[in-house]
C-alpha cells in the first residue's frame, strides 16, 4: 500500500509539474571515440520533489503510461528540445519518445508542425526502444520516415534488450544504435558481451549505422 502511494506521488508530481512547466533537461553527452569531443546531448526529462531537488522521471514512465499521461509527457519533451534548438544554433540534442507516442498520429502531427515552424530537424536525434518495433513494426517504420523526410535522425535505444532480430534491423532507416549498457558493463570479462557487441558494430558499420555504447 505503501508502495502504491508513493507511485501516486511521483504521478501526481509528474502531472503538475507538466502543467506549470517546472520539468527541465539534464544533459548526458555523447562522446566520439576516437576524436574526444561532443558528438550531442541526450536530454533527460527531470521534475521537482519538493525539496528543491530534480529526479529522473523514469521510474515514473509505467505509470504514465497507465493513466493516459505519456502523450502529454511525449509532447512537452518534443516542444522542448525544438525550443532548445532553436534558442542555440551550435548544439544537437536527441530525446527519448514512449511506445505509445510512436504509434500516436495525433503526436506525429503535432511534431510535423512544430518542424514546419522551427528549422531545427537536422540537428534532432529522437530515441525509440526495441519495444515499439514489436508491438507495430510498419507504424514504427512510418513514423520514422514522416519525420526522416524533415532531417531528424532517429535512434535505437537500449539495442540487445529486447526481441529485435538483425533482419528487422536491415529494414529499419534508423541512423543510430545505442548497444544496451548490460553488455558494456562486463565486456572484458564476458567474451558473449563482446562477440556480441563486436559483430554489431561491424554490422552496423556495414550499414552506414552509427553505434553509441551505453554506460561506458
Amino acid at each position: 500500500l505503501e508502495k502504491l502511494r508513493a507511485r501516486n506521488i511521483n504521478v501526481n508530481r509528474l502531472r503538475t509539474s507538466l502543467q506549470r512547466k517546472k520539468a527541465k533537461f539534464m544533459y548526458q553527452p555523447v562522446i566520439d571515440r576516437v576524436r574526444g569531443n561532443i558528438e550531442y546531448y541526450e536530454c533527460l526529462l527531470r521534475v521537482p520533489d519538493g525539496d528543491d531537488n530534480f529526479i529522473s522521471v523514469g521510474p515514473m514512465i509505467e505509470d504514465a503510461e497507465s493513466k493516459g499521461l505519456i502523450s502529454i509527457v511525449d509532447f512537452t519533451v518534443i516542444r522542448m528540445v525544438i525550443k532548445e534548438l532553436e534558442e542555440d544554433k551550435s548544439i544537437k540534442l536527441s530525446v527519448n519518445i514512449s511506445n505509445i507516442g510512436v504509434l500516436n498520429k495525433r503526436l506525429l502531427k503535432r511534431i510535423e508542425s512544430l518542424l514546419r515552424k522551427f528549422h531545427v530537424a537536422d540537428r534532432l536525434i529522437i530515441e525509440i526502444t526495441e519495444t515499439s518495433l514489436n508491438q507495430d513494426f510498419i507504424s514504427t517504420k512510418k513514423f520514422i520516415n514522416t519525420l526522416h523526410s524533415y532531417g531528424c535522425k532517429f535512434a535505437l535505444d537500449d539495442f540487445g534488450s529486447g526481441f529485435t532480430s538483425f533482419k528487422q534491423l536491415l529494414n529499419l532507416p534508423i541512423d543510430i544504435i545505442k548497444i544496451d549498457g548490460s553488455y558494456i558493463r562486463n565486456i572484458l570479462e564476458n567474451n558473449h558481451s563482446r562477440f556480441f557487441v563486436e559483430a554489431l558494430i561491424s554490422l552496423a558499420s556495414d550499414l552506414g549505422i552509427k553505434t553509441v555504447a551505453e554506460f561506458v
